[in-house]
């Protein structure tokens, strides 16, 4: 990977800002999703679709997932 990346075809035909991300995989970690992902991705979802669609603003439908979600990272809480 890093060969790949270094190559001046790379650089020049490669996504805009490229090195920023190959450069941050030295210190990069892994973020582990929660164990109610599957409980809570389609909530998210929902909740975006209805910004993507102009049915609520940004901050009406992450206040909606917010609401909704808290219950489920609560349960996350009491084992």
């Amino acid at each position: 990977l890093r060969s790949i990346a270094e190559k001046p075809e790379f650089a020049e035909y490669g996504p805009a800002n490229t090195a920023i991300f190959y450069e941050s995989l030295d210190f990069a970690a892994t973020v582990p999703s929660p164990t109610n992902f599957n409980v809570i991705e389609p909530i998210l979802n929902r909740h975006y679709a209805t910004i993507w669609n102009g049915e609520k603003s940004v901050e009406e439908a992450l206040q909606a997932a917010h609401d909704e979600l808290q219950p489920e990272m609560d349960k996350l809480q009491q084992g």
